[in-house]
């Protein structure tokens, strides 16, 4: 079991890794020249940036579906760990899972915080 449940975290992995190289090919028109070139702050730039107006909604989407997709693979990993009797392992992703669900629970409330602000200048 602990083998499917670690191929099924994998594909998920990989399918948000797509939509977070989506979201961030979608936001870098956005982003400030300086940022655009320096690859070691790009990341950072676009988790703020991502919150702009000029950058698309399907690209803040794309943000949040690539955090839960992450936040399921630990999830699931964990989940695996622990039914094959592998502990370290299982704290291991378990402790990953509550960061990134911390993080998408961050992100999940900029992005309902953006459009409730939106509808109210609507």
């Amino acid at each position: 079991m602990y083998p499917l449940l670690a191929s099924a975290a994998l594909v998920i992995w990989l399918v948000g890794a797509v939509q977070l190289t989506l979201a961030f090919r979608q936001a870098e028109p956005a982003l400030p020249f300086d940022f655009r070139q320096d690859r070691n702050t790009y990341g950072f730039a676009v988790d703020i940036y991502i919150w702009n107006r000029q950058v698309p909604d399907l690209a803040r989407r794309r943000y949040l579906r690539a955090f839960a997709c992450f936040l399921l693979g630990f999830v699931l990993l964990a989940i695996g760990s622990f039914v094959a009797d592998d502990l370290s392992r299982a704290v291991a992703a378990a402790a990953a899972s509550l960061g990134l669900g911390y993080a998408t629970w961050k992100r999940w409330r900029q992005y309902r915080d953006f459009h409730s602000a939106s509808q109210k200048i609507d």
